[in-house]
């Protein structure tokens, strides 16, 4: 597994298939679109976790950003299970900022995304402005497909960190 961490100049050549996320815990609900992303190897993608290194609340919300899995323990599992590249990007303020459409943009040339797997809750950019349904639009103008997944419940509550 390549770990692509502290830049913002992160590329990958290679045609690949990617989530998003913090992944803490790494419960139900992240083995769905961790088996997802796995199971899309066989269309000859590589396998992509992309993460910040801290969880945007910490900077957005001044949160203290307590955690249940460290960085190191899910490279470790990721590793594992057969992920290919990990890219733990800076929460930067230009990252912070970034239009949702930019971030988009910046996943289809430097990581070469051909395929994006994500939950229905997903949300990115400047003010969460980004959904899956942005992500679709956005699919047919740069030429990816884009999964999403309905989120694990138990005992009709959604599984959540």
């Amino acid at each position: 597994m390549i770990y692509l961490r502290g830049t913002t100049d992160f590329n990958i050549e290679e045609s690949t298939v990617i989530t998003f996320g913090k992944f803490d815990g790494i419960h139900r609900g992240h083995r769905l679109l961790l088996d997802t992303v796995l199971e899309k190897k066989a269309d000859d993608l590589k396998a992509v976790v992309f993460t910040f290194d801290i969880h945007p609340r910490k900077k957005v919300e001044d949160d203290r950003g307590d955690v249940l899995t460290t960085n190191e323990e899910k490279m470790h599992i990721f590793e594992n299970i057969g992920i290919d590249y990990v890219v733990e990007c800076p929460f930067t303020e230009e990252i912070r900022n970034m239009d949702a459409v930019d971030f988009i943009r910046m996943m289809v040339e430097k990581l070469h995304v051909k395929y994006m797997v994500v939950g229905t809750d997903f949300h990115f950019g400047h003010n969460r402005k980004g959904n899956p349904e942005l992500l679709r639009q956005a699919g047919t103008q740069y030429g990816f497909e884009v999964e999403i997944l309905s989120k694990e419940t138990r005992e009709e509550r959604p599984i959540s960190s």
